[in-house]
């Protein structure tokens, strides 16, 4: 019992919850209409992963709102913003999420393990990573 304390997901809701998140057509529409994410799950993170293009990472902007996280990617030279939420089927409050930037995409990292304290709503971008 002690793990389901450590963790606020239960393993059938988040393999219920991506399995309709893959086949919602409402995914596939935001993928084409504002940007696309891949979604993986690992054994201690789950990472999104954001195709960049030529934007920077000062363009990325991460935000967790309660078991919603909101993804902003924002081009200034063109005056452009589009949004993503992806709501997990589990409070993100007190789940640590970092991200990565690198060469045209950003990997957004959430520990699967729930910390004693709450963590930052405001997510910050670690600068540009060489892949090797």
């Amino acid at each position: 019992m002690a793990r389901a304390e450590e963790n606020d997901f239960i393993l059938e809701d988040w393999e219920c919850w991506m399995k309709k998140w893959l086949l919602d057509p409402k995914t596939a529409k935001l993928d084409e209409t504002q940007f696309r994410i891949d979604l993986f799950d690992t054994t201690n993170h789950f990472i999104i992963e954001v195709p960049m293009g030529s934007l920077d990472a000062d363009e990325l902007i991460i935000k967790k709102e309660g078991s919603t996280l909101l993804i902003e990617l924002s081009s200034f030279s063109i005056n452009e913003q589009k949004i993503r939420e992806i709501d997990f089927p589990f409070s993100l409050k007190n789940h640590q999420v970092f991200a990565k930037f690198q060469l045209q995409k950003a990997e957004i990292y959430i520990e699967k393990t729930k910390r004693s304290t709450p963590t930052t709503d405001n997510i910050r971008i670690q600068g540009i990573h060489d892949e090797e």
